[in-house]
């Protein structure tokens, strides 16, 4: 027997709960991206005005993530790169102390 799927509800925040969540940085974004809502007042937005606002300022927020999440990888791949170059220092150091006792360990044999 097949069980029964039940959709989900979809989750939504008020609309005074998403004014209230808006950034100077986001309103700005927005307004770049057609959306003017910095003075509207929420209770007389439509829905229509409402999902337009939610979609825009996802991709907003996503673009602003996007970002943040690439600052941090250039933070990640410059230590990398770092721990790497003094590994590759380190292995240089060893292997010319490594000659050396090879040269010196070779005089005392003969």
């Amino acid at each position: 027997m097949a069980a029964k799927t039940v959709s989900r509800r979809r989750w939504s925040n008020s609309r005074e709960y998403l004014m209230s969540n808006i950034t100077d940085e986001e309103f700005d974004d927005l307004e770049r991206r057609g959306v003017h809502v910095r003075d509207a007042c929420a209770a007389t937005m439509t829905k229509g005005v409402v999902r337009k606002l939610r979609t825009t300022l996802r991709k907003v927020r996503n673009v602003a993530s996007a970002r943040r999440h690439r600052a941090a990888q250039l933070v990640t791949v410059g230590k990398l790169q770092q721990t790497v170059a003094d590994r590759d220092a380190k292995v240089a150091a060893l292997m010319a102390e490594n000659a050396r006792l090879r040269a010196c360990f070779a005089r005392v044999i003969r």
